[in-house]
């Protein structure tokens, strides 16, 4: 009996043990989250609607932007264009593409397609002009003003867009259709070059190389050094149908992701390192600015609802989260690296990961056509002053251009060279010609004169055969 009569104390005795550590588990597990501060990672989300502002504990802080267009409205729309936030990198001013409709005294629809910064109290601070297209037909209406036929038969442009930095002034790279475009937002637009395929993806890094801009395609991922006057084409890397791409913080690395693959690729050596394959296509990726303790890594979102979080230094180890059921179609990292913010264009929710693994937090926004990400203002060490380093490049891209002036110059001096040769040659071959044509004169001079006198030799003969016959 006292055995018995023991067993049930030890058994509470343990039970309550077991208790004690799971409460202290949870307690501990609790004030962990407690410690954890979402509020210092800014986001901006674009919508159908509207751009807003919030922090990571759902909060929301500002409203930039209010769409004045009204349903089934045909001109004078303003529209956001999907993907194409970015926050300045001195966290001072937001940046979006947009798709203006309006309608000219012919009837005509006018697309513009523009850039516009907003300041710190949403106002609109910069407006950049992307492209402008007239429709190819006037939209005809009937008797109650009733629209029967839209003038539009293009497809609108696939625009894609970039803050970056030099020193303490903002530029903007955008991409519209093939076309990728550099502005300033002091000068406005600076240059433009042809990327000759579509963009479909684009990423910007300033390096102590420079900055670097890598462009996705159908064909692969090409990589370009922009300087004060001019974009110069440096690599191309071989990847089908990116969707996708992102640089790591120093330039070092190139991730691209299309179809059920990603890649790793060395920048400087121009090579590819990893090849990762997916369980759904590729729609989003995004860098890491800050390494973990397994070194630099990187994250993509997928058409299923997953996001791959892969690590450089270790090509097979790499982790896949269930997100949503809808696809992810974006991914960001937060400043620091700690934590994921994905969103979907149809999961109508942002949700934060920590440790690569664990959703911790989660609101609704829906119809999500945007996300970025406020990066973190770095006290970094001063820099020559932007205009100095604007002429410096724009010096460099000069000696560049007359680098290459020296090297047709030289190429057309040896062309010229050749053809001297090749004149002298002829001109040889035409004198040799002439030699002969002379000796062949001379000996056909020699043979008449000796016919001449053969002739005169037999008149001769015949004559005194005549005489002598008599």
């Amino acid at each position: 009996m006292k055995i018995i009569s023991q067993m049930p104390r030890k058994v509470s005795i343990i039970s309550m043990l077991c208790m004690v550590l799971f409460s202290c588990s949870i307690w501990s597990m609790d004030k962990k989250n407690e410690d954890v501060d979402l509020s210092k990672y800014i986001i901006a989300v674009g919508t159908y609607n509207d751009i807003t502002v919030w922090n990571l504990e759902s909060k929301l802080l500002q409203t930039i932007w209010t769409s004045k267009s009204e349903p089934l409205q045909l001109f004078n729309t303003d529209t956001m264009i999907d993907g194409t936030l970015s926050f300045c990198p001195l966290a001072r001013h937001i940046a979006g593409a947009f798709h203006e409709n309006r309608k000219d005294d012919e009837g005509y629809g006018i697309d513009d397609y523009v850039i516009k910064v907003f300041d710190e109290s949403g106002k609109v601070f910069k407006r950049f002009m992307l492209s402008s297209n007239k429709q190819a037909i006037p939209a005809s209406f009937d008797s109650s003003g009733g629209m029967l036929m839209m003038g539009s038969l293009d497809l609108p442009p696939v625009i894609h867009m970039k803050f970056f930095r030099i020193g303490e002034k903002s530029y903007i790279i955008a991409s519209v259709d093939t076309i990728i475009k550099v502005f300033s937002l002091e000068k406005g637009l600076l240059y433009s070059f042809d990327n000759e395929k579509y963009v479909r993806g684009l990423a910007v890094v300033k390096t102590k190389d420079g900055i670097i801009v890598a462009a996705a395609g159908e064909d692969g991922v090409r990589v370009y050094t922009i300087g004060g006057s001019r974009a110069k084409e440096i690599i191309r890397l071989k990847h089908r149908e990116v969707k996708a791409v992102d640089i790591s913080l120093d330039g070092k690395y190139i991730v691209s992701g299309g179809g059920k693959m990603v890649k790793v690729w060395d920048l400087k050596k121009g090579r590819l390192i990893h090849t990762y394959t997916t369980s759904a296509n590729v729609l989003s990726i995004a860098y890491s600015p800050v390494p973990d303790q397994l070194g630099d890594f990187f994250v993509a979102g997928l058409e299923n609802g997953n996001v791959g979080v892969f690590w450089v230094s270790k090509p097979y180890s790499h982790e896949i989260l269930q997100v949503y059921e809808a696809e992810i179609s974006f991914v960001l990292c937060t400043p620091d690296g700690k934590y994921i913010v994905v969103g979907s264009e149809y999961g109508d929710a942002i949700v934060v990961i920590k440790n690569k693994k664990d959703i911790i937090k989660q609101f609704n926004i829906s119809k999500i056509r945007s996300l970025a990400i406020k990066p973190f203002v770095k006290k970094e060490e001063k820099e020559k002053d932007p205009d100095l380093q604007e002429r410096v490049g724009y010096l460099r891209d000069q000696l560049e251009i007359l680098g290459e002036l020296q090297k047709e110059r030289e190429e057309i001096l040896q062309a010229l060279e050749a053809l001297q040769g090749d004149r002298k040659k002829v001109s040889f071959q035409q004198y040799q010609k002439k030699l002969q044509d002379q000796e062949v004169e001379r000996k056909l001079q020699e043979l008449e004169q000796r016919a001449r006198r053969w002739k005169e030799k037999f008149r001769e003969e015949s004559v005194f055969y005549r005489e002598k016959k008599k």
